[in-house]
Protein backbone atom coordinates (compact mmCIF):
# COMPACT_ATOMS: atom_id res chain seq x y z
CA UNK A 1 0.00 0.00 0.00
CA UNK A 2 1.50 3.34 -1.06
CA UNK A 3 1.25 6.42 1.15
CA UNK A 4 0.78 9.82 -0.50
CA UNK A 5 3.20 12.50 0.72
CA UNK A 6 1.64 15.23 2.87
CA UNK A 7 2.62 18.82 2.10
CA UNK A 8 3.97 20.75 5.07
CA UNK A 9 2.36 23.95 3.82
CA UNK A 10 -1.20 22.66 3.57
CA UNK A 11 -2.67 20.57 6.39
CA UNK A 12 -6.33 19.63 6.66
CA UNK A 13 -7.67 19.22 10.19
CA UNK A 14 -10.87 17.83 11.57
CA UNK A 15 -11.81 21.16 13.12
CA UNK A 16 -12.23 23.05 9.89
CA UNK A 17 -13.78 22.44 6.49
CA UNK A 18 -11.00 24.12 4.60
CA UNK A 19 -7.30 23.75 4.23
CA UNK A 20 -5.12 25.81 6.59
CA UNK A 21 -1.88 27.14 5.25
CA UNK A 22 1.04 27.73 7.58
CA UNK A 23 3.91 30.07 6.69
CA UNK A 24 6.78 29.66 9.17
CA UNK A 25 8.69 32.63 7.72
CA UNK A 26 5.65 34.91 8.05
CA UNK A 27 5.09 33.75 11.63
CA UNK A 28 8.72 34.49 12.48
CA UNK A 29 8.48 37.98 10.98
CA UNK A 30 5.24 38.65 12.86
CA UNK A 31 6.84 37.54 16.12
CA UNK A 32 9.82 39.81 15.45
CA UNK A 33 7.55 42.77 14.72
CA UNK A 34 5.58 42.18 17.92
CA UNK A 35 8.78 41.92 19.93
CA UNK A 36 10.14 45.13 18.43
CA UNK A 37 6.83 46.84 19.12
CA UNK A 38 6.98 45.86 22.78
CA UNK A 39 10.59 47.05 23.04
CA UNK A 40 9.72 50.42 21.48
CA UNK A 41 6.76 50.77 23.87
CA UNK A 42 8.97 50.04 26.89
CA UNK A 43 11.65 52.47 25.63
CA UNK A 44 9.09 55.25 25.13
CA UNK A 45 7.65 54.64 28.59
CA UNK A 46 11.14 54.85 30.09
CA UNK A 47 11.83 58.06 28.18
CA UNK A 48 8.59 59.61 29.44
CA UNK A 49 9.49 58.56 32.98
CA UNK A 50 12.90 60.22 32.67
CA UNK A 51 11.30 63.41 31.35
CA UNK A 52 8.86 63.42 34.27
CA UNK A 53 11.69 62.97 36.76
CA UNK A 54 13.74 65.72 35.09
CA UNK A 55 10.72 68.02 35.37
CA UNK A 56 10.56 67.39 39.11
CA UNK A 57 7.63 64.99 39.24
CA UNK A 58 7.70 62.19 41.84
CA UNK A 59 9.25 58.85 40.92
CA UNK A 60 6.52 56.32 40.05
CA UNK A 61 5.94 53.60 42.64
CA UNK A 62 7.08 50.86 40.25
CA UNK A 63 10.38 52.71 39.76
CA UNK A 64 11.04 53.48 43.42
CA UNK A 65 13.29 50.46 44.06
CA UNK A 66 17.01 50.98 44.46
CA UNK A 67 17.96 48.81 41.46
CA UNK A 68 15.36 50.53 39.26
CA UNK A 69 16.61 53.98 40.27
CA UNK A 70 20.17 53.02 39.39
CA UNK A 71 18.96 51.68 36.05
CA UNK A 72 17.11 54.94 35.36
CA UNK A 73 20.28 56.83 36.27
CA UNK A 74 22.28 54.86 33.71
CA UNK A 75 19.60 55.25 31.02
CA UNK A 76 19.33 58.99 31.68
CA UNK A 77 23.06 59.37 31.16
CA UNK A 78 22.99 57.38 27.91
CA UNK A 79 20.10 59.47 26.59
CA UNK A 80 21.90 62.65 27.64
CA UNK A 81 25.06 61.66 25.77
CA UNK A 82 22.99 60.87 22.68
CA UNK A 83 21.21 64.23 22.85
CA UNK A 84 24.55 66.01 23.26
CA UNK A 85 25.91 64.21 20.19
CA UNK A 86 22.93 65.34 18.11
CA UNK A 87 23.43 68.94 19.23
CA UNK A 88 27.13 68.67 18.36
CA UNK A 89 26.23 67.46 14.86
CA UNK A 90 23.87 70.42 14.44
CA UNK A 91 26.43 72.95 15.67
CA UNK A 92 29.07 71.61 13.29
CA UNK A 93 26.81 70.85 10.35
CA UNK A 94 28.58 73.36 8.11
CA UNK A 95 31.57 71.04 7.90
CA UNK A 96 31.57 67.24 7.85
CA UNK A 97 34.83 67.03 9.79
CA UNK A 98 33.58 69.50 12.41
CA UNK A 99 30.25 67.68 12.75
CA UNK A 100 31.99 64.34 13.31
CA UNK A 101 34.36 65.90 15.83
CA UNK A 102 31.49 67.56 17.71
CA UNK A 103 29.51 64.31 17.74
CA UNK A 104 31.99 62.78 20.17
CA UNK A 105 33.62 65.85 21.74
CA UNK A 106 30.43 67.36 23.15
CA UNK A 107 29.33 64.09 24.86
CA UNK A 108 32.88 63.57 26.12
CA UNK A 109 32.91 67.04 27.70
CA UNK A 110 29.63 66.31 29.48
CA UNK A 111 30.74 62.84 30.58
CA UNK A 112 34.11 63.98 31.93
CA UNK A 113 32.46 66.91 33.73
CA UNK A 114 30.10 64.47 35.45
CA UNK A 115 32.92 62.11 36.37
CA UNK A 116 34.94 64.95 37.90
CA UNK A 117 31.99 66.53 39.76
CA UNK A 118 30.33 63.37 41.11
CA UNK A 119 33.11 62.24 43.56
CA UNK A 120 33.31 65.68 45.17
CA UNK A 121 29.53 65.87 45.46
CA UNK A 122 29.17 62.43 47.04
CA UNK A 123 32.06 63.07 49.43
CA UNK A 124 30.36 66.28 50.56
CA UNK A 125 27.09 64.36 50.88
CA UNK A 126 28.77 61.90 53.25
CA UNK A 127 30.65 64.55 55.24
CA UNK A 128 27.56 66.71 55.78
CA UNK A 129 25.36 63.65 56.39
CA UNK A 130 22.73 65.03 54.03
CA UNK A 131 19.25 63.54 54.68
CA UNK A 132 18.79 62.15 51.17
CA UNK A 133 19.61 58.74 49.75
CA UNK A 134 22.69 58.43 47.57
CA UNK A 135 20.71 56.82 44.76
CA UNK A 136 18.23 59.72 44.86
CA UNK A 137 21.08 62.21 44.71
CA UNK A 138 22.62 60.37 41.75
CA UNK A 139 19.29 60.16 39.93
CA UNK A 140 18.60 63.85 40.53
CA UNK A 141 22.07 64.78 39.28
CA UNK A 142 21.92 62.69 36.11
CA UNK A 143 18.28 63.57 35.39
CA UNK A 144 19.23 67.25 35.56
CA UNK A 145 21.89 66.58 32.92
CA UNK A 146 19.25 64.71 30.93
CA UNK A 147 16.94 67.73 31.17
CA UNK A 148 19.68 70.11 30.07
CA UNK A 149 20.66 68.02 27.07
CA UNK A 150 16.97 67.63 26.22
CA UNK A 151 16.91 71.41 25.78
CA UNK A 152 19.93 71.11 23.49
CA UNK A 153 18.37 68.46 21.26
CA UNK A 154 15.10 70.42 21.00
CA UNK A 155 17.00 73.51 19.86
CA UNK A 156 19.41 71.55 17.63
CA UNK A 157 17.37 72.03 14.39
CA UNK A 158 17.30 75.81 14.94
CA UNK A 159 21.03 75.82 15.67
CA UNK A 160 21.73 73.94 12.43
CA UNK A 161 19.40 76.23 10.45
CA UNK A 162 20.98 79.45 11.69
CA UNK A 163 24.51 78.12 11.34
CA UNK A 164 23.74 77.67 7.63
CA UNK A 165 21.84 80.93 7.14
CA UNK A 166 23.64 83.51 9.28
CA UNK A 167 27.29 84.05 10.11
CA UNK A 168 26.56 85.62 13.50
CA UNK A 169 23.14 84.29 14.51
CA UNK A 170 24.26 80.64 14.39
CA UNK A 171 27.11 80.97 16.93
CA UNK A 172 24.99 83.23 19.15
CA UNK A 173 22.14 80.72 19.15
CA UNK A 174 24.58 77.91 19.86
CA UNK A 175 26.01 79.75 22.88
CA UNK A 176 22.52 80.73 24.01
CA UNK A 177 21.21 77.17 23.81
CA UNK A 178 24.19 75.90 25.82
CA UNK A 179 23.63 78.58 28.49
CA UNK A 180 19.92 77.76 28.65
CA UNK A 181 20.67 74.04 28.98
CA UNK A 182 23.06 74.77 31.85
CA UNK A 183 20.45 76.91 33.60
CA UNK A 184 17.69 74.31 33.16
CA UNK A 185 19.97 71.53 34.40
CA UNK A 186 20.97 73.47 37.52
CA UNK A 187 17.38 74.40 38.41
CA UNK A 188 16.22 70.81 37.86
CA UNK A 189 18.99 69.46 40.07
CA UNK A 190 18.10 71.73 42.99
CA UNK A 191 14.39 71.07 42.56
CA UNK A 192 14.83 67.31 42.17
CA UNK A 193 16.90 66.93 45.34
CA UNK A 194 14.58 69.24 47.31
CA UNK A 195 11.50 67.20 46.40
CA UNK A 196 13.14 63.96 47.53
CA UNK A 197 13.90 65.21 51.03
CA UNK A 198 12.00 63.69 53.95
CA UNK A 199 9.11 65.75 55.21
CA UNK A 200 10.11 68.47 57.63
CA UNK A 201 13.72 68.63 56.38
CA UNK A 202 15.14 72.01 55.47
CA UNK A 203 16.49 72.50 51.97
CA UNK A 204 19.59 74.15 53.34
CA UNK A 205 20.73 70.75 54.66
CA UNK A 206 21.50 69.57 51.12
CA UNK A 207 22.53 72.82 49.46
CA UNK A 208 26.26 72.30 50.03
CA UNK A 209 26.40 68.86 48.33
CA UNK A 210 24.20 70.18 45.54
CA UNK A 211 26.38 73.26 44.99
CA UNK A 212 29.58 71.20 45.01
CA UNK A 213 28.17 68.65 42.54
CA UNK A 214 26.65 71.27 40.24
Amino acid sequence: MAWAPVSASAIHTGFTLRTQTFHPAFDARSSLVRTMGREVKVSMKTLVTLIDIACGRPIPVEDSGRARRLLLTLLAMLFALGFAALWGLAAGSQSTALAIANAYKVPMVILTSCLFAAPAGFLTWRLFNAPVRGSDLALSFVSSIFGGTLVLVVLAPLVALYYHSSAWAGPMLGIGSAALALLVGSVNFVRGVSRRLPEGTKRSSVMVPVMVTA
